[in-house]
């Protein structure tokens, strides 16, 4: 699933920096623009600290049923 993600990442990035390069930088949609990565970028944070709570606290009773965990 990882892979997966960086390679939607990867395909979407050059479109979006292209939009990006092309807005005016000092206008109220870049200020938007950042506030925004900001917060993206707080979440995803925030969901990666979560994902290793869960894996530390379940994946040795995971691993007792038998079920294939990675990390």
């Amino acid at each position: 699933m990882a892979d997966q993600l960086r390679a939607h990442i990867e395909a979407l990035l050059p479109a979006a920096k292209a939009h990006a390069d092309q807005m005016w930088q000092g206008g109220a949609c870049a200020i938007r623009r950042g506030a925004k990565e900001v917060a993206a970028h707080v979440q995803v944070s925030l969901l990666a600290r979560d994902c290793k709570w869960l894996l530390g606290r379940y994946s040795k009773s995971l691993a007792v049923t038998g079920e294939e965990v990675s990390r």
